[in-house]
């Protein structure tokens, strides 16, 4: 095991060392090994890198840390984002101010001890499966979808299958499969891998940056964080009220606020999509995403953007299958 004390003592010569120690540890193959300096926000940190094929692991050295957030201790929305609540307030009937909403889905600040541990630095998509579009079982979607580009979800023979088509017009189609929590779990388990637990997300998250999101305390409230740029969400909600028929600008859009999308100090790209909901080692709590809850809701900016948050909790349904299409797990390998 390798402390965040320890780690911060050492060259970049060192570093690697270590990490060349490390992967030997591992049971997947690592190809190669780099020291990298990554920053959000008030937070700048060297970070140990393995590459394994297309997915990475970054270093986590083991620390104390504190995470969560407690809005008394001197946050104060902008003039913008208190009109967004406002709003909110006014078309939903919410009943209750703003600082008793976050104290109600934040998490409050707390010291928790993180373990040394090898980290994916994107999570993977669960629930659903790769299959040959070949397969007789697609084929005919496949064959429908020829010479599009996008994204198709359907139903073939009562499954859920999902075809992706690029514009070099390579095509791939998973099925859906239901699993729960405990299959994910067992799943990593036989690579000697878990999720994190909910405090180590957080901290993985935020980085210690003790903000309300990892990169600040404010979002730009003329966009959800799936949209690009304001002119792009007037184009979104042109295009509802168009039932679908107004044409995406053939010249597209250009991002204008992309913290939400950039990697955080410790190199991981987490917490980007609210759509997209991470699982922890507890079954009833996930984190990064609020599965799109709000923004499908049209609840407004404020509330379309505090699901990525660091301290946020998403809570899920005892017992239940995991939603396939928003669920996503990151590899977590602790180190002895």
């Amino acid at each position: 095991m390798i402390s965040q004390e320890e780690w911060d003592r050492l060259d970049d010569g060192a570093r690697v060392a270590r990490l060349a120690a490390l992967a030997r540890q591992l049971p997947v193959s690592v190809a190669s090994i780099a020291v990298r300096e990554h920053t959000l926000g008030n937070v700048t940190r060297r970070v140990g890198v393995l590459c394994c094929g297309e997915q990475e692991l970054v270093l986590v050295p083991s620390a104390e840390h504190v995470v969560g957030f407690d809005i008394e201790r001197g946050w104060e929305p902008d003039v913008d984002e208190r009109r967004s609540w406002q709003d909110s307030v006014e078309d939903f009937g919410i009943e209750i101010s703003l600082e008793e909403y976050l104290a109600r889905v934040l998490r409050r600040r707390r010291r928790v001890e993180v373990p040394a541990m090898l980290v994916d630095t994107r999570a993977r998509e669960v629930g659903f499966r790769r299959i040959d579009p070949s397969d007789p079982s697609v084929a005919g979607l496949v064959a429908e979808h020829a010479g599009q580009h996008g994204t198709l979800t359907a139903y073939e023979g009562g499954r859920r299958v999902r075809i992706r088509a690029a514009l070099d017009r390579a095509i791939e189609v998973d099925v859906a499969e239901p699993s729960t929590h405990a299959d994910v779990l067992a799943e990593l388990a036989r690579d000697g891998a878990r999720p994190p637990t909910s405090d180590e997300w957080e901290y993985l998250c935020d980085g210690g940056a003790g903000t309300l999101f990892r990169w600040g305390n404010h979002v730009p409230m003329d966009r959800y964080p799936t949209d690009v740029s304001p002119e792009e969400s007037a184009w979104r909600r042109a295009w509802v009220l168009s039932a679908g028929t107004l044409a995406r600008p053939a010249e597209g859009f250009a991002w204008s606020f992309d913290l939400h999308r950039r990697p955080n100090a410790h190199g991981l790209r987490i917490a980007f999509d609210p759509y997209h909901l991470e699982l922890t080692t507890d079954p009833l709590v996930r984190r990064g995403g609020d599965g799109g809850s709000a923004i499908c809701g049209g609840t407004g900016y404020l509330l379309g953007w505090l699901p990525l948050a660091s301290a946020f909790v998403d809570e899920a349904v005892p017992g239940g299958e995991i939603s396939v299409g928003y669920t996503y797990v990151r590899r977590c390998f602790v180190l002895s």
